[in-house]
């Protein structure tokens, strides 16, 4: 598997993505658990997650241009990069759902139901009747997990057949949901339409390492439609709403495209700080919760109220995210991704 050179752009939509998730839950914890008024819970911030989905079509895709790269080394390397982290957090979970459940809203221990969390197979959550595992942002974890899956199996196809092999094998999977509904909760996630999401990344991949090009103001006035697009459609109503692919992730795919164009042609401003920002991306997905919560554990109840009450509350939460997912990538993410892969891979 090639090294793919950082593309900044893509670093830059990364801790976008993740900060929009942030602030959907930040938001949504100040207007229920606080029960603060004036400030509206930010639903449009769960696209964040197609914007995600779509960003890692792209990656895989540009990642195994190449011929050589071998479906096993493949997924080993996506599952060492993802499930240290998580397993730790979900341990995490499980310590307080043990000795402190009553900080929980919703949360029931089931033996099948952890076991289920730690391999990433969709199970359905005890108490909610939800396809969620005990670390419930751990959903989004378990269709990463299906992509890797289906994108190492597609990877003996010849590069230039790859985005079709994985057309579809996704099509066939959603119409096999749409036409047997499964009511087993792993099905019912494998056979998502939302998977459509990786496969639009990987279109904007095939379009990036081929010979398309934009010019600047062509790049910038896509970005502004594809963003416009992304927050005048209307917030999915479910998780597997049957449509978010298309008004989610396709303006999602909108504004990866303009971004990587505009780097492809030059016109990027490296921001280092902002890099390294979207390497702690996947730390703040998985410790946003925690801050949130901490925040909203010594957060006033006098202050629970009015737009500037809300406001101040969503910066005290994304700053102390921020900062504890700069210190979690430092200090437990990356050193257990660099152990577990020097054990299981070699290097």
């Amino acid at each position: 598997m090639t090294s793919l050179p950082t593309i900044f752009h893509v670093q830059y939509l990364r801790i976008a993505a993740a900060m929009m998730v942030v602030l959907l839950h930040a938001s949504h914890s100040y207007a229920v658990h606080l029960q603060g008024r004036g400030l509206p819970v930010l639903l449009d911030g769960q696209k964040g997650v197609d914007l995600f989905f779509v960003i890692s079509g792209f990656i895989m895709t540009c990642m195994t241009a190449r011929n050589g790269v071998r479906p096993g080394d493949f997924f080993l390397r996506r599952l060492t990069r993802v499930a240290p982290p998580y397993w730790i957090v979900t341990v995490a979970v499980l310590a307080l759902a043990i000795l402190a459940p009553s900080i929980f809203h919703t949360m029931g221990l089931n033996v099948a139901h952890v076991a289920a969390s730690f391999t990433f197979l969709p199970w359905t959550h005890p108490e909610t009747g939800t396809a969620l595992p005990l670390f419930q942002l751990g959903w989004s974890l378990n269709l990463e997990l299906e992509f890797y899956l289906l994108f190492a199996l597609v990877l003996a196809v010849l590069p230039a057949r790859r985005v079709t092999a994985m057309v579809t094998v996704v099509a066939a999977l959603v119409a096999a949901g749409l036409i047997f509904r499964p009511g087993v909760a792993a099905f019912r996630v494998w056979t998502s339409p939302i998977l459509f999401d990786f496969v639009l990344g990987m279109v904007v991949a095939v379009a990036f390492l081929g010979r398309m090009r934009l010019s600047r103001p062509a790049g910038l006035t896509l970005l502004v439609v594809g963003s416009a697009a992304l927050f005048m459609t209307p917030a999915p109503q479910t998780t597997y709403d049957p449509w978010r692919w298309l008004t989610a992730g396709g303006p999602a795919a909108v504004i990866l495209l303009a971004a990587v164009m505009l780097e492809k042609g030059g016109h990027v401003r490296r921001v280092p700080w902002l890099r390294f920002l979207g390497d702690a991306s996947y730390a703040l997905y998985l410790c946003h919760y925690f801050a949130i919560g901490a925040v909203r554990a010594i957060w006033p109840s006098s202050a629970a109220d009015g737009l500037i009450g809300g406001a101040l509350f969503l910066a005290a939460a994304a700053a102390l995210s921020l900062i504890g997912s700069v210190l979690f990538r430092l200090l437990i993410e990356k050193p257990a991704v660099d152990t577990v892969r020097r054990v299981v891979v070699g290097k």
